[in-house]
């Protein structure tokens, strides 16, 4: 392969090396989670960057842990996606996640961590990128859709909620998920609209796999 072409196939791997560095080092910051995680009183007083920077903070090692671990995946198995897709997505999944906090009819004071922006990736990536069919692809974006509705609905219900907290750690908002995965679409929707940004898999005959 050139080395033009491995330069292009890991852009991708970069930019989610990036994002994992730089959550990282904001854990090791001290005082960062406390100044720059999801705090609506401080959003709603102009603080309007928490709504983004929350995102890239986290309540313990264990969480910083567990998303650190979807991101790596992300960069192993879709490595060869354009980095375009990743952006464009994930600002979708991160803008998505920040004004459906903020419009929750019950109020959500403080919110933690990249999970949302993960399943965003995972399920967008999947369903666009993967090789296989296209059934297949949609099969699997579909389990995992199914996968996080269920875990909204299951946040009713205290004894489930209580499980997946000390699964993971910390309490689970699965409602930041489907925030997620709806603005990851919505981002790519619109980077395969925009004709300047060409990415791979997003030709006017619909997706493929990646090359």
């Amino acid at each position: 392969m050139a080395e033009g072409a491995t330069d292009a196939s890991w852009a991708g791997a970069r930019i989610l090396a990036g994002v994992a560095v730089v959550a990282t080092l904001l854990w090791m910051l001290p005082g960062a989670m406390d100044r720059l995680d999801f705090d609506r009183a401080e959003i709603l007083n102009g603080a309007w960057w928490r709504a983004l920077t929350g995102q890239f903070t986290h309540w313990d090692g264990a969480h910083l842990f567990w998303n650190l671990t979807g991101v790596a995946l992300l960069a192993l198995w879709f490595r060869s996606v354009d980095g375009i897709f990743w952006v464009a997505s994930g600002l979708g999944a991160a803008l998505a996640i920040a004004l459906g906090l903020l419009a929750e009819p019950s109020p959500l004071e403080h919110y933690r961590g990249l999970s949302g922006v993960v399943y965003g990736w995972f399920v967008a990536a999947v369903a666009w990128h993967a090789g296989g069919s296209r059934a297949l692809r949609g099969s699997i974006a579909g389990i995992v859709l199914l996968w996080v509705l269920l875990g909204v609905w299951t946040e009713a219900l205290p004894f489930l909620e209580l499980g997946r907290t000390l699964a993971t750690g910390t309490p689970v908002h699965a409602t930041a998920h489907l925030y997620g995965i709806v603005g990851a679409w919505i981002g790519i929707g619109l980077a395969r609209a925009a004709a300047r940004f060409p990415v791979r898999g997003f030709a006017s005959g619909g997706p493929g796999p990646a090359g």
